[in-house]
């Protein structure tokens, strides 16, 4: 019977794979002509992307449940995430609606070729996040121009998707947090909505071998009060202080099972 249930395993996480990947290649095959006879290239590409990604989960028993949408306002925003896998960003790129980019890992950080095309038809951003990536990866912005770039796009009315913690949490726990979120937040005069994912580090693991069907859950915070600091971006301390309350309201977020 165990020999039986681990082939049944293995089956089921290969049809996923398969499933998951196949609309992917299909979604770029499709969509990629088109897109470039498009006014905004990325905005059709991602409404393929996420027509795709619904269809993808669906077929594979990957399920996306949101609490607090209610308390996300209009306009440009800054959505500040913990970062358990690959498929936080996948997931949140089914819900919003809105026109979004987000920060990613270095392009040769990313599993395979096609996720790294979505990636740049998408509009994100990689970025070089540490002195090994430095090393290992040579396609990614330098982080000290992230932020005037990221400042620039969310003034002319995208939202942005950032992990403060950079990296996959692999153990229990937030990591230490960046300041990349705040800074963006107080220089375009834009909100910071605390969002915690769980769940899709069971389905997709940190290092990309393992995919299951499983359960997302997606939590959207309360609104950060900012307004009385903006234009403080350069106020390392006040941009420390803010950084460790949102780190705490992500954290709170989070079920505590699960933290």
């Amino acid at each position: 019977m165990a020999i039986v249930r681990k082939m049944w395993d293995i089956l089921g996480r290969l049809y996923i794979e398969f499933t998951l990947f196949f609309i992917i290649i299909i979604v770029l095959f499709i969509s990629v002509p088109f897109s470039w006879l498009s006014r905004n290239r990325t905005n059709h590409f991602r409404k393929w992307a996420k027509i795709g990604l619904k269809l993808g989960f669906f077929l594979t028993g990957i399920r996306i449940k949101i609490e607090g949408w209610e308390r996300i306002p209009g306009g440009p925003i800054v959505f500040a995430s913990n970062h358990r896998s690959l498929l936080d960003t996948l997931s949140i790129l089914t819900l919003f609606n809105r026109p979004f980019f987000v920060i990613t890992e270095p392009l040769g950080a990313m599993p395979n070729f096609f996720i790294q095309r979505w990636t740049e038809n998408l509009g994100f951003i990689p970025i070089i996040r540490d002195e090994t990536d430095q090393k290992l990866h040579k396609v990614g912005m330098s982080r000290h121009y992230v932020v005037p770039l990221c400042v620039d796009r969310v003034k002319k009315g995208e939202s942005i998707v950032i992990y403060p913690e950079a990296h996959h949490e692999r153990r229990k726990g937030l990591l230490k947090f960046k300041t990349g979120a705040i800074r963006i937040a107080l220089e375009a005069r834009t909100p910071v909505i605390p969002v915690a994912l769980t769940g899709t580090e069971k389905v997709v693991t940190p290092d990309h071998f393992k995919i299951h069907h499983g359960n997302v859950h997606v939590r959207i915070g309360e609104p950060m009060e900012l307004k009385r600091f903006y234009g403080k971006q350069k106020d390392k301390k006040l941009v420390k202080k803010l950084t460790q309350e949102l780190k705490k309201q992500i954290g709170n977020l989070i079920p505590n099972h699960l933290k």
